[in-house]
């Protein structure tokens, strides 16, 4: 988070609006309220207005990550029993009024507009820099100004009315400026295409110093760029793009998955554009404020009572997560227990805790005092370990060993190994499942210093909680922090993972060519191994050789399936700017998934799950509670365990059609615009 404004005030053109500066790159003092006429005077004065078109680029309107999911396959609207819907992004039936479309249109022109006022003072200002270090970093501000009025237009071009849009790319001197008519949409791409090229051409900073953390590079204008002609499936132009930034841009996939979703370790070696929010300043804004400098997601992505939780993960993507194939044979899947000499000779007990945290203590029965430990068991009638016992030892006598059951819960029993007599247990789920969502049952993964069990509703419909958007991992509930309910998780919109799989899909263009078959697996692969689960391909042509293959022949259709269907919608679920909804369209298959996943086959029913807790009354004590949150698909369960049925995207299915495959340009600004549509 190392954008860190001071609010600066002035007021431009028409309108009063507030401008923001960081600490180290562009600190200043307060000053009285100017106008553009007279305010650009100066190198300094340009990167005050820079600022300004920085914190556009902060506008959550702009993203509007929950809307944009739960207008594709990735989310369903929460807290309404899977039945009661009234999004209208959900349901595909918004129009010209609906908020999310006013906001974002209004957000990104506010961007185009600051992005304006700063090139058009640079040229005012340039006839009076001479000396080179002056150049240069005039050049600089000109190259960022450009790139992100290319990124505003890129945005614009794929979210409103089918990519026609007005044009501005200068500052509005009389009434008459303010009447533009759209602009076609080849025009459009053509212009921010531009844009992003001077900057290139400007020689935009390929890196920045940590103080300028946040600001646009060469790399993320090459992504864009590339994401521009995938978009229209130029596939040889784009993967030049895209092997560039691979081979050249000094990037690299993170370690651990969950780096590029929290706030721990932001501006990572994968990420190439994130947005960079803080909630350290601006705080005396109010929490609906457009200048804040946070943002407020997770209060509706989260699974705990205080949350609003108006977004949840569909079935499928619950579904495909859960069911993702774990490779055993990836050390990092094997999660370390404790044991102890107790049991089975051979299978010695191994002790049950929750993420680290054992329960012990001495228990008096009848008079006899016992040392209670909650263990895995191994059954040799069975042939295998069972549990979670309370295994009580006598501490008089012969030190008599008694297994119990704990009342009311069944058998969850996980797969074990022992190495070199040391216990390990394999993960429910994989590493990008339990990094992506709070699952029903995972005890992989701190959820809100608890378990996602203990700690979220698990009802109304929901079998699963985004974990991306929210402070899962350092918060008890988003209400705790002050100023209340904000977060200040950077949101991220490219980073190398998503390079790979565009990547992978430009060197089989989209299925059709299998000349390239292997390296797109290859480049695939890449993302897969670092979520620890099975990889694709044959694994003599692979490039990870001790791990697991799924030994399946692909071919270019194969690959194409499964980034569609499963690597893209898993590994960038809530992350970007509205990746799947552009996915699904310029693939067009958003109606084909909208019916696919409305149909019988992916009807689902919720029934009662058990999992354990600690006793209220004995923190070292384990009881057994339910949730009726676990998900099934309806026609797998025999009759008699089936719950009511539920389907996703029912009205998605009904209604979608070319009218809502895009945003429509507001109302507000048909109304205003006499020449919009001339």
């Amino acid at each position: 988070m190392n954008f860190r404004y001071k609010t600066i005030v002035f007021s431009l053109l028409m309108s009063g609006m507030t401008l923001v500066s960081c600490d180290d790159f562009l600190t200043q003092e307060n000053i009285h309220q100017l106008t553009t006429q007279n305010f650009y005077k100066t190198i300094g004065d340009c990167e005050k207005g820079l600022a300004a078109v920085y914190n556009a680029l902060k506008n959550t309107n702009i993203y509007h990550p929950l809307d944009e999911n739960r207008r594709s396959d990735i989310a369903v609207e929460g807290n309404k029993d899977r039945k009661q819907f009234d999004n209208e992004a959900y349901k595909q039936t918004f129009n010209d009024s609906y908020g999310t479309v006013r906001g974002k249109w209004s957000a990104l022109y506010t961007g185009v507009f600051r992005a304006n006022q700063v090139l058009a003072s640079i040229e005012k200002i340039r006839p009076n820099v001479t000396d080179e270090p002056q150049i240069t970093k005039l050049a600089q501000i000109e190259a960022q100004a450009y790139s992100l009025r290319g990124l505003f237009y890129f945005y614009l071009n794929n979210s409103f009315n089918n990519g026609n849009v007005p044009y501005i790319n200068e500052i509005a001197e009389v009434e008459e400026d303010y009447y533009k008519k759209v602009t076609p949409s080849d025009e459009i791409k053509k212009y921010y295409r531009e844009d992003l090229q001077k900057a290139l051409d400007l020689g935009l900073n390929d890196k920045w110093e940590k103080t300028d953390l946040g600001r646009i590079t060469s790399w993320a204008v090459k992504a864009i760029l590339g994401k521009s002609y995938l978009y229209d499936k130029e596939y040889n132009k784009t993967a030049e793009y895209f092997k560039d930034i691979i081979d050249n841009g000094g990037f690299a996939l993170v370690d651990d998955i969950v780096d590029n979703f929290t706030a721990a370790n932001e501006f990572n070696s994968e990420s190439i554009l994130e947005v960079s929010y803080s909630t350290q300043y601006n705080t005396e804004f109010g929490t609906w404020s457009e200048s804040t400098l946070y943002n407020i997601w997770g209060m509706n992505v989260n699974g705990l009572g205080d949350a609003w939780l108006n977004t949840v993960p569909a079935f499928w993507l619950v579904e495909a997560f859960e069911t993702e194939p774990v490779d055993r044979l990836d050390e990092r899947n094997w999660i370390k227990m404790q044991s102890d000499n107790y049991g089975d000779p051979e299978h010695r007990d191994i002790i049950y805790d929750q993420l680290g945290t054992t329960f012990s203590s001495q228990v008096d029965r009848q008079g006899v005092v016992y040392n209670r430990t909650y263990v895995y068991t191994w059954d040799a009638t069975a042939g295998k370990y069972v549990g979670v016992r309370e295994r009580l030892v006598s501490t008089v006598g012969d030190n008599k060993v008694l297994y119990n059951k704990i009342t009311g819960y069944d058998d969850i029993v996980p797969e074990f190994k022992w190495e070199d007599g040391q216990a390990y247990r394999l993960r429910s789920y994989s590493m990008r499942a339990s990094a992506s969502l709070a699952i029903n049952g995972d005890e992989s993964l701190i959820y809100y210093q608890s378990l996602p069990q203990q700690v979220s509703k698990f009802n109304r419909g929901s079998s699963a909680y985004f974990r991306k958007l929210s402070n899962w991992d350092t918060r008890k509930s988003e209400t705790e922090f002050k100023p209340a309910m904000a977060s200040g998780i950077n949101y991220r919109l490219i980073r190398l993972a998503d390079i790979y799989l565009m990547y992978a899909e430009c060197l089989i263009k989209g299925g059709a060519s299998d000349g390239n078959v292997q390296s797109a697996i290859n480049a695939i692969n890449k993302v897969r191994h670092r979520a620890g689960v099975v990889l694709i391909g044959k694994s003599e042509q692979g490039e990870f050789k001790r791990y697991t293959y799924d030994e399946k022949e692909y071919a270019a259709s194969d690959v194409m399936n499964h980034l569609m269907y499963v690597e893209r919608p898993l590994e960038l679920c809530m992350e970007g700017h509205a990746i799947r909804v552009i996915d699904l369209r310029r693939w067009n298959i958003t109606k084909e998934r909208f019916d696919q996943l409305a149909s019988d086959e992916y009807k689902y029913c919720m029934i009662q799950t058990k999992y354990l807790k600690p006793n209220p009354d004995d923190p070292n004590a384990l009881v057994s509670a339910f949730n009726f949150g676990k998900q099934y698909r309806f026609y797998e369960l025999p009759p008699e365990k089936r719950g009511n049925a539920f389907v996703d995207y029912f009205q998605a299915s009904l209604n979608y059609g070319p009218q809502v495959a895009y945003w429509p340009i507001p109302n507000i600004e048909i109304t205003s615009n006499p020449d919009i549509n001339k």
